[in-house]
């Protein structure tokens, strides 16, 4: 089959040889059992034993499953059931919460080209961080939080009288979960990149972390993916990682190798899927890979997954420095973080300009979830407005 391109946000082009995905083979995608690092009593040689599995998984693959990681079954599958009923209902019902009448973009998004891809058969319900969720900062004042916040938005939700009306307290009881291994994950991350294990810490206090449940109706075995309909279209992550829980027994979930073939990441019991997301890619001047994935459902069966993705507080600075300041200065300076020691090689400029976290994010969902063309020279507030505009 002649040879395909990918091309990113940002216009960088991939290789992609085929169109067809094959069967990974031993530890292409590494599974790394975390158990050991979380656990009181571990010994360094244990610690660091998962620290260099994840640092191999993050800069040679950019995608591993994770055991060992603490989150209850009842959590994922009373989320999972709940988020069953709500796109069971009428698409009437669903679309009282339509995503586009949100200016952060949450709630209810249809299929058909509703994102990275056009034609992309899937439906989503998106929602964001809320303290209420958070065992680290539990607090029932929301608008506060928004005042601390105002990158972060409100969410919204189905309607007491719905069918879906379990829908927030079943996946804030998982998102819940998911913000403490997340917040393992990074300081696992900063030891694999020989910083400080709280390196990270003040900027994951509040993370700016999105979450989804999705649904892809059963895709026809005879459909051309030439024709671009497929489940979720080829694309790499926003937010520095994601954490992915995948509906079980059905392998629909497809990575791209550096070799450019697609290999397929079928769910294994007990795990779930991280994955390097583009802000982390860049936060380390490209030390650690964000993958392309995509989605193809031809089971016979509809899909579920669960994706978390995990980021900084959205107030935070993301900018790329020469490292002339020692990281221990950096630690109290909670409004910006710097380039990582290391990941700017002597005499190179770095790869990527300052950005604010917040803009970064809007800036990317502005462009996957309304078309708007990437470009960091354009002011966000021409870009806030024409989202609104889209919205209207």
């Amino acid at each position: 089959m002649a040879v395909d391109l990918f091309e990113d946000y940002a216009g960088k082009s991939r290789r992609v040889q085929s169109d067809e995905a094959r069967q990974p083979t031993f530890n292409e995608i590494p599974i790394i059992d975390i158990a050991p690092f979380l656990k009181p009593n571990a010994t360094e040689e244990e610690r660091m034993k998962v620290v260099k599995e994840v640092r191999y998984a993050c800069e040679q693959v950019g995608f591993l499953y994770v055991k060992g990681h603490g989150l209850t079954e009842s959590s994922m599958e009373k989320a999972f059931l709940e988020a069953k009923k709500f796109f069971m209902m009428t698409t009437e019902e669903k679309m009282e919460t339509y995503f586009r009448l949100s200016p952060k973009f949450r709630g209810y998004e249809p299929s058909k080209g509703a994102t990275h891809a056009k034609g992309d058969l899937k439906e989503a319900f998106n929602f964001g961080y809320d303290p209420v969720a958070d065992p680290l900062n539990p607090s029932n004042d929301f608008e506060e939080f928004l005042a601390a916040n105002p990158s972060a938005g409100p969410n919204v939700w189905p309607s007491s009288s719905s069918a879906a009306s379990g829908l927030k307290n079943a996946l804030f009881d998982y998102y819940g979960q998911v913000l403490v291994l997340g917040r393992q994950m990074i300081r696992i991350f900063a030891l694999a990149l020989d910083l400080p294990e709280n390196y990270f810490d003040e900027a994951f206090r509040v993370p700016g972390a999105l979450g989804r449940t999705l649904y892809y109706p059963t895709q026809p075995p005879a459909t051309d993916l030439d024709d671009g309909t497929i489940g979720v279209g080829a694309h790499t992550d926003i937010e520095c990682f994601t954490c992915l829980l995948q509906g079980p027994d059905l392998s629909c979930l497809q990575v791209l190798n550096k070799a450019g073939e697609w290999v397929e990441a079928p769910p294994v019991p007990g795990t779930l899927v991280i994955n390097v997301g583009d802000m982390l890619s860049r936060w380390t001047n490209n030390r650690f890979i964000s993958t392309v994935h995509r989605v193809i459902n031809k089971t016979g069966q509809p899909r579920q997954s669960m994706p978390v993705f995990f980021g900084p507080n959205y107030e935070t600075m993301w900018a790329f420095l020469l490292l002339l300041i020692p990281w221990y200065l950096l630690l109290t300076q909670t409004s910006s973080i710097t380039a990582l020691p290391g990941s700017v090689p002597a005499g190179e400029k770095p790869k990527f300009a300052t950005i604010q976290a917040g803009e970064y994010v809007q800036r990317r969902l502005a462009r996957s979830r309304l078309g708007t063309k990437y470009d960091e020279s354009v002011p966000i507030e021409q870009v806030l407005a024409g989202s609104a505009a889209v919205a209207a």
